[in-house]
């Protein structure tokens, strides 16, 4: 298995779309934890919405929220994504003590 870490693109909509729709369809039969909330916050059918908005700048930072960088997991032999990563760049109170700098998950399957 060799995984790269990719940012998310036009070229990677295909490995998005199938691994959210496995993903959220787990995530809706089962009490699970949805993490990285971020990758979940947005409707991936709307993809380029999805793109858009999918990482918090100080252009579009809601009260409470801090900037971050997305980063989804490619298993390059498979050519699939297996998972994603959130990275903080910084940390307020509220993630000093739930959250941290980072949030990451894997597909279910």
């Amino acid at each position: 298995m060799n995984i790269r870490l990719v940012k998310l693109s036009p070229a990677y909509k295909e490995q998005l779309t199938d691994m959210l729709k496995e993903w959220t369809d787990y995530n809706n039969h089962h009490d699970t934890n949805h993490s990285p909330w971020v990758i979940f916050k947005n409707d991936y059918h709307d993809f380029d919405n999805y793109l858009k908005n999918l990482e918090f700048t100080e252009d579009n930072l809601p009260e409470g929220f801090v900037p971050s960088s997305v980063f989804f997991c490619l298993d390059e032999d498979l050519n699939q994504f297996v998972g994603a990563l959130e990275i903080r760049h910084y940390l307020n109170e509220k993630l000093l003590k739930d959250g941290g700098h980072i949030g990451d998950g894997i597909r279910p399957s």
